[in-house]
């Protein structure tokens, strides 16, 4: 089976406009999984790193003369510095942070703190007092359950990647039901190395810290599977469609299959560089072409090399 017997055989056209034009419909608006919206996990393991500080700290939540109180707090306990750049929503600690201050009349200075026992009292209060951790002080109750907010603000922003992971578990759970009907065996996050180990099949490297979402061994021979999904558009699909498009290359060339899995609403402003892609390119499917079939025939039937 080549690539114009599986379009006719699943999408029941051999028109590489019509199949395109079908890819870019059936592209999806979003892939969110309920583990997409918070870490819980990485939250409350953050929270509970910095548990005791924070509780120690409450002793100055709520207090109109918070800065004494805090001022107190961290000279009988210097380990409570570490937690202050985590109540402005930033991850600084063992790290140093350089501030540009600029005092009344213009003149600036460059101010190095690295949240640690070794802080001075007086420059872990300029700081809290310059960033407005005084006033939040004053003004907030409860110090753990204000920086449980900020670890789950903190995390959204993990999410842009969390939207790669969830295409990678929607790929893999179609290669395990795929998996159960023949002689096939895939490995995620494969290597070079990690394929050599697993399969006995040595690919050259087009670089060395190439990983592969997924690497499939199916009837012998050896296919590998590249995921992502885009939202939205942007100059950098053009630019992954032509990195691809040049490691399929680099693979004919040693016999090695390649499959492209890509979606997302984002392609439908960059068709363009995917079309390119689509005419060069054996085999992009999106997630609805693989849940039509295609994915499985690719793996099972089709013709390589």
């Amino acid at each position: 089976m080549n690539r114009t017997d599986l379009w006719v055989s699943r999408l029941r056209t051999d028109d590489p406009n019509a199949v395109f034009d079908k890819l870019i419909s059936t592209l999806r608006k979003s892939i969110m999984t309920w583990e997409y919206f918070v870490n819980w996990k990485k939250v409350y393991k953050s929270l509970s790193d910095l548990d005791l500080d924070l509780n120690i700290l409450n002793y100055a939540a709520g207090h109109p003369d918070a800065e004494s109180r805090l001022r107190y707090v961290i000279k009988n306990h210097p380990s409570v510095s570490k937690v202050l750049p985590v109540l402005v929503a930033l991850r600084s600690q063992n790290k140093s942070v350089l501030v540009t201050d600029i005092d009344s009349a213009g003149c600036e200075q460059q101010l190095a703190y690295k949240f640690d026992s070794n802080l001075s009292v007086d420059e872990a209060i300029y700081f809290s007092r310059k960033t407005g951790i005084i006033d939040l002080l004053i003004n907030i109750k409860n110090v753990p359950d204000y920086v449980l907010g900020v670890e789950v603000g903190l995390d959204s922003n993990g999410r842009k990647n969390r939207a790669g992971t969830s295409m990678e578990e929607l790929v893999k759970a179609k290669l395990h039901q795929i998996a159960c009907k023949g002689d096939i065996h895939f490995l995620s996050g494969a290597t070079y190395s990690a394929i050599w180990e697993k399969f006995c099949i040595k690919v050259e490297p087009d670089r060395a810290n190439r990983r592969f979402d997924f690497a499939v061994k199916s009837m012998g021979k050896l296919i590998l599977v590249e995921t992502n999904y885009y939202s939205g558009g942007g100059s950098k699909l053009k630019a992954v469609a032509g990195e691809l498009k040049v490691l399929h290359d680099h693979l004919a060339n040693q016999q090695v299959g390649f499959v492209w899995i890509t979606d997302g609403e984002g392609w439908k402003s960059s068709q363009k560089p995917l079309r390119e892609a689509f005419d060069q390119l054996p085999y992009i499917l999106n997630l609805h072409f693989c849940e039509d079939g295609l994915l499985e025939d690719i793996l099972i039937k089709c013709e390589w090399y």
